[in-house]
């Protein structure tokens, strides 16, 4: 029988490991059993990478003046936008017409709430 002699660390790895000679790198991928389920997969790590781009963004408009300015004017023109959508159902509201009311969804101006829009998924009351 031969005695083999290895230095260092390399005499508890399996010699498998050492196919490529003494002292070449496994190339192999890494195998840790139980613990494969925690790894990372590469949507996740694409997802997590979107989400702190966004929020550098976010941190860079807050620091410039400028941008923020022009940030929060856009969000104002949004808010004008959306308020004013039902103004004059909110003015009727008020008064309590009933036939201004029938006029309205009689031109087709007011919606009723199976008639709207609604997120899809989860998030949605639905669950559509």
């Amino acid at each position: 029988s031969s005695l083999l002699l290895l230095r260092g660390s390399e005499a508890f790895s399996p010699v498998a490991a050492r196919a490529g000679g003494v002292g070449s790198p496994c190339r192999a991928a890494v195998r840790l059993g139980f613990f494969d389920m925690f790894q990372e997969s590469a949507e996740s790590k694409a997802r997590k990478e979107a989400e702190w781009e966004a929020q550098q963004a976010m941190l860079a408009r807050r620091r410039n003046p400028e941008a923020m300015e022009a940030y929060q004017s856009e969000v104002e023109e949004r808010r004008a936008e959306i308020s004013s959508k039902d103004a004059e159902l909110k003015e009727l509201q008020k008064t309590g017409d009933i036939e201004a009311w029938e006029a309205l969804r009689a031109e087709g101006k007011l919606q009723g709430s199976d008639e709207l829009e609604r997120e899809a998924g989860e998030r949605s009351w639905g669950g559509e």
